[in-house]
């Protein structure tokens, strides 16, 4: 789930395959986004870009698309990781991974992965992702363990 700079909230159907989206009161859902494909497979998370854009991660094909405003396909990203659930940060969608963190940038849309020091601390599978109060710390729920990192672009 991820809210937009409206409100607006945002939801990974992930049974439906689909991205819905809700007005801020509730309702009925007011989009439904399916993708390049017009339908996920397996959309386990999403986020909005502060560039108004959807980022919605597809679990099971190891991508995450990004879509217009509107919800019409843009483009793929391939975060060379399995990539489970996002959340975005100025110009930033990070995501957690099976291999820790990856990030896409917006305006360049370049993609990295995270190093991690020591690489012992390197997360597992996480569960939820967010981000603090402070933007530089991120928060990876595994499991029943919340951890925090210090992240950098």
């Amino acid at each position: 789930m991820n809210l937009d700079a409206k409100g607006n909230i945002y939801i990974a159907d992930m049974l439906g395959g689909h991205i819905l989206t809700y007005r801020p009161e509730g309702g009925d859902a007011v989009g439904v986004y399916g993708g390049e494909k017009n339908g996920f497979n397996n959309p386990s998370g999403v986020a909005v870009g502060s560039d108004g854009h959807i980022y919605a991660v597809e679990q099971s094909m190891s991508v995450v698309q990004e879509l217009g405003a509107d919800g019409h396909f843009i483009r793929k990203y391939d975060p060379k990781c399995r990539p489970t659930h996002a959340v975005a940060s100025g110009d930033w969608i990070d995501l957690s991974c099976d291999r820790g963190l990856a990030s896409i940038n917006v305006k360049d849309h370049s993609i990295q992965l995270s190093r991690f020091e020591p690489m012992s601390s390197r997360p597992g599978n996480a569960t939820g992702i967010t981000y603090g109060a402070d933007k530089g710390i991120i928060f990876l729920l595994e499991g029943s363990t919340l951890r925090m990192y210090t992240i950098q672009h």
